[in-house]
């Protein structure tokens, strides 16, 4: 059974599960709920420290809407960003 590190509720299906950072160097990275992931990075207070913290020169960006739409299209429906970039990773 995988537990949502920021609900603390049972994620059931591998379409919920996230790999989310909550720092980058060192790495330490935590399984959370898709929903849950989108309220980590888009501002509720309930999970600001599950933000990850930036270090070591790596940047976070904020896509713009129209790279949203072309990863979109370069995945299947329900893969993340992440799997997207891996999936195009292994095309070259």
């Amino acid at each position: 059974m995988t537990i949502c590190f920021a609900c603390g509720k049972e994620i059931v299906s591998r379409k919920q599960l996230i790999y989310h950072h909550i720092s980058y160097n060192p790495p330490r990275i935590v399984q959370v709920h898709r929903t849950c992931h989108g309220k980590i990075h888009y501002g509720h207070s309930e999970y600001a420290h599950l933000k990850p913290t930036q270090s070591s020169g790596i940047k976070i960006i904020k896509l713009s809407d129209e790279t949203h739409k072309k990863l979109a299209r370069c995945g299947e429906k329900g893969d993340t960003y992440e799997e997207i970039i891996l999936k195009l990773m292994d095309r070259k």
